[in-house]
């Protein structure tokens, strides 16, 4: 099980790092510090890396039980109660 909490855990920050860029990409290019294709690019594998992990992060119990129970014990998880 620590092996699944740990995932979460990693995931979890992955997924708000990948937000972040998500949120911050638009900011360079209209500023004019980041070109658009090198804004494709980012934004597009923050976008993978957010619809991949984000479900670790948000509703593990999604995929098993197992899951579910790690997800409890994540840092970054709220605590159902």
């Amino acid at each position: 099980m620590k092996g699944k909490v740990l995932f979460i855990n990693i995931a979890s920050l992955v997924s708000i790092l990948a937000l972040l860029v998500c949120i911050i990409t638009p900011v360079f290019v209209f500023s004019g510090d980041m070109s658009k294709d090198a804004y494709h690019v980012w934004f597009n594998w923050a976008s993978l890396l957010w619809f991949v992990f984000a479900p670790f992060w948000f509703v593990p119990g999604i995929f098993s039980a197992r899951w579910e129970h790690a997800g409890n014990h994540a840092w970054l998880r709220p605590k159902s109660k």
